[in-house]
């Protein structure tokens, strides 16, 4: 008897506010890696076509009208954007960890593991001792630890990077301003090839965390 894919969908949700500028450059790439895995075929997992949510449009009522009715076996949801202990900044609210999974439960069917990637400040703070009726399990890839702040910074614009959506580039120059985690979470998982979640945790023993702490003071987490 031959085993069920997993069915996978990616929700990706940048907030470019107050004194951000990258956030919505992060979830535009991660947007393209997502889709990137939902054009080819693999023979364990299937990839459906990622959604973004931008700015004005990242609200908890938006992201849940995403996963409404949606029969899958894992959620992967990506934000980056101001971050507060145990709290999310939304587009039109401050959403904490609580509410943020207990509205998630509540809109979808039964699912095996939700991936909670988070660029932002005291993103380590964002775990949640807590079980869920419907969410087997939850793992979180966090920027940095309860008590650290994430950091952005200006990369050169690589269009292999973006083939599928664009970012917002820097006026005259081809510059993008990017999450320090982001980016080099994305190139990991990009040059790798890791479609597939089940191995992601294999990235934490990358030496660039090392150097990233050493240099931007934050450290990647894993929790689950």
């Amino acid at each position: 008897m031959m085993n069920k894919k997993e069915i996978i969908l990616g929700i990706t949700m940048g907030n470019n506010k107050g004194n951000l500028f990258g956030s919505e450059n992060d979830a535009i790439l991660f947007y393209n890696l997502f889709y990137s895995f939902y054009l080819k075929e693999h023979s364990d997992i299937v990839w459906l076509e990622p959604k973004i949510l931008l700015n004005k449009q990242v609200t908890i009522n938006n992201l849940l009208n995403l996963i409404d009715n949606t029969s899958i076996t894992k959620l992967i949801i990506y934000f980056s954007g101001h971050g507060y202990r145990k709290r999310l900044k939304f587009f039109n609210e401050n959403i904490t960890n609580d509410k943020f999974f207990n509205s998630i439960n509540q809109k979808i069917k039964n699912i095996d593991e939700i991936i909670l990637i988070l660029d932002c400040c005291y993103s380590g703070s964002f775990f949640i001792d807590k079980k869920y009726e419907k969410i087997r399990n939850i793992k979180y890839l966090t920027a940095c630890n309860k008590n650290q702040k994430s950091n952005e910074g200006l990369v050169n614009f690589n269009k292999k990077y973006f083939i599928h959506k664009n970012p917002q580039k820097i006026k005259k120059l081809n510059n993008i301003i990017i999450g320090i985690f982001s980016f080099n979470l994305f190139k990991l998982l990009k040059n790798k090839n890791m479609y597939n979640p089940n191995k992601w945790s294999s990235i934490n023993n990358s030496i660039i965390w090392k150097q990233i702490e050493k240099i931007a003071n934050q450290t990647f987490t894993i929790f689950s």
